[in-house]
């Protein structure tokens, strides 16, 4: 379990736990094992609906993975998640379907309205985490306004004079002696006779 954000109806030093199950179905980034879309998502989150609404309905329980739009949509991460997490299986068909392959939902295995409610809060997530990448990347292509472009060039500006100024300074305040120009001359002791023996 990690923590992230507040349960929803609590104070706000109570936080909301969130699942393996919800983090599998918000990660994101295109690697094996996640999922990478939304349609994706809300294929999921209406089959496990239907099953909750309806438990003993037998066509919400199984579902032909060998249909061109439904593979689209369940195949890889979609499939695997729903299989480890939420008790669904990969069966071969039989009979006259054995060219066939359905996801199907044991009659022992129940789907419940947390479950939903997993699905439907990772959907409101990944549409959020999309607009927000959206608003982001719109945001870094968009023309510098004039007058902020302005401010920006002033500020770099004096920000270069002021450390030209503490430069020249610095420079300035050194023993220029050693160098035979104009600084300012430093007596040294042995101009002075200290800490020099005489002979005889």
């Amino acid at each position: 379990m990690v923590y992230a954000g507040y349960a929803p109806g609590t104070s706000s030093g109570a936080y909301a736990e969130i699942s393996d199950l919800s983090k599998a179905l918000r990660s994101t980034g295109g690697s094996p094992g996640m999922i990478s879309n939304v349609a994706s998502l809300e294929t999921m989150l209406k089959i496990c609906s239907n099953v909750a609404k309806a438990p003993l309905e037998l066509k919400f329980r199984r579902i032909r993975l060998t249909n061109p739009k439904v593979a689209a949509l369940l195949d890889g991460a979609p499939t695997q998640i729903l299989t480890t997490f939420l008790g669904w299986t990969v069966e071969a068909g039989t009979g006259e379907e054995t060219n066939e392959t359905f996801l199907t939902l044991p009659a022992d295995k129940q789907i419940n309205q947390g479950n939903v409610r997993e699905i439907f809060d990772a959907v409101e997530f990944r549409k959020k985490k999309a607009a927000d990448d959206a608003r982001a990347a719109a945001a870094r292509k968009k023309p510098m306004d004039p007058e902020k472009a302005k401010m920006m060039a002033q500020l770099e500006a004096d920000r270069k004079e002021r450390s030209s100024t503490r430069e020249a300074v610095t420079e300035d305040s050194k023993n220029q002696w050693h160098k035979g120009g104009n600084g300012a001359q430093i007596t040294r002791a042995a101009d002075v006779g200290i800490g020099c023996s005489k002979g005889g």
